[in-house]
């Protein structure tokens, strides 16, 4: 999965890049020891923002985005995904 965080401008909503990070998500617990994902089945992942100091201009808001791939950087899985964020803490 990938999950992006950008900053989106008023009235026009475009959207800069700020920060991404990347996990496949059956590498959730260990590279070296991959698991596979269940469908239906609740599982805890970190994904970690690549660091960068950032000020949100006044007006704008964050918006953080998860998604299966970010293509060509990341390339989607071979198999149809749905994502369901059952929760969420930014640190």
């Amino acid at each position: 999965s990938t999950t992006r965080a950008n900053t989106v401008s008023p009235g026009t909503s475009a959207s800069e890049l700020i920060s991404y990070g990347v996990l496949n998500l059956t590498h959730r617990n260990s590279h070296e020891f991959p698991e596979a994902l269940v469908p239906g089945e609740t599982v805890f992942a970190r994904v970690v923002l690549d660091q960068c100091g950032y000020r949100v201009p006044p007006g704008h808001h964050l918006r953080v985005a998860v998604s299966n791939a970010y293509w060509p950087a990341i390339w989607p899985s071979p198999e149809p995904v749905r994502l369901t964020l059952s929760a969420a803490t930014l640190r």
